[in-house]
């Protein structure tokens, strides 16, 4: 399922102001990253200086998937 967020999320002004935004906030504490739905996922992927750290992708909660979430 293709998400309506996805242009959103690739709009070169919001794409810019969100990467940057990751970028102030992470620092060499982060230990992990849990990306809760597809378009966290999806920005997630779009980030580019993304540290190397362990990412979890987890269902987001609203999905209403009992076994998926229980799953992950």
């Amino acid at each position: 399922k293709v998400s309506k967020a996805l242009p959103l999320l690739s709009d070169p002004s919001q794409l810019a102001w969100r990467n940057r935004f990751y970028d102030l906030i992470t620092d060499s504490r982060l230990q992990a990253i849990i990306a809760f739905g597809g378009n966290a996922q999806a920005a997630l992927r779009l980030w580019d200086n993304a540290p190397d750290v362990p990412t979890f992708n987890i269902p987001h909660p609203s999905a209403h998937n009992g076994a998926d979430l229980a799953a992950k």
